[in-house]
């Protein structure tokens, strides 16, 4: 599991978006009143310590980001720590380097082209699981997993629910989902989306009694947030 350090959400989530196609991470603690030593180490010791990859950003705030390394480095010697910089906001040698961390990710790219945190966190491991609450969807196999059982899926389905997924917190009109999950097939249309969509709600309410995509008149489909 990773844990995202960032001193704020807003921060956290434009280098999510600037790293990462989707939200993998599972967890977030932000450090917004940082004042000295000692509030780094209280902040660093109500960190859930499940978690094999720390990534620091060091962007929004580095005054604090070597000190969140150094007192992870002493706390759990064998967590992966990532510290994402940004060498132009330096001001001052000391927090140009990392020297407690594994690795250091300059942020600042100029007009390089986005570079993605994925093969790294392939490297060490880690595995992304999609998914929303309850339901859990398997990349390899284009199948998911609700409330713990097993939920056979077409690949148009694991498309269609894994882009809505990742959008959970918004909803989604049809001619959206037709566009970006089947890009590449000119026969699809928006009916076609539609009975996909039909066909998921009754493999869920046939496991859950649930619906797992609800429509909303005029705008599209959402998430069920009471899956």
């Amino acid at each position: 599991m990773i844990c995202f350090i960032s001193s704020s959400r807003n921060s956290s989530i434009a280098i999510r978006k600037r790293l990462l196609k989707t939200d993998i991470f599972s967890y977030q603690r932000c450090f917004p009143n940082l004042e000295n030593l000692h509030g780094v180490e209280d902040f660093v010791n109500d960190i859930p310590f499940e978690f094999s990859i720390a990534l620091i950003d060091s962007v929004s705030d580095g005054n604090f980001g070597d000190l969140i390394c150094e007192e992870l480095r002493e706390l759990k010697p064998n967590m992966t720590l990532i510290v994402l910089f940004d060498k132009s906001l330096h001001k001052t040698e000391r927090f140009k380097y990392y020297e407690k961390a594994d690795y250091e990710i300059d942020m600042d790219r100029g007009d390089e082209p986005t570079f993605s945190l994925s093969p790294l966190l392939g490297s060490l491991g880690y595995v992304p699981e999609y998914g929303y609450r309850h339901l859990k969807l398997i990349k390899d196999t284009h199948s998911a997993i609700y409330l713990g059982m097993k939920m056979p899926l077409t690949e148009s389905e694991y498309r269609i629910l894994l882009f809505i997924c990742t959008n959970a917190d918004r909803v989604i009109s049809p001619e959206e989902l037709l566009a970006f999950c089947f890009a590449e097939s000119y026969r699809m249309v928006v009916s076609n989306v539609k009975h996909h969509i039909s066909n998921i709600n009754k493999k869920s309410k046939a496991l859950g009694g649930r619906k797992l995509i609800l429509s909303v008149r005029g705008k599209g489909y959402k998430i069920n947030d009471f899956m």
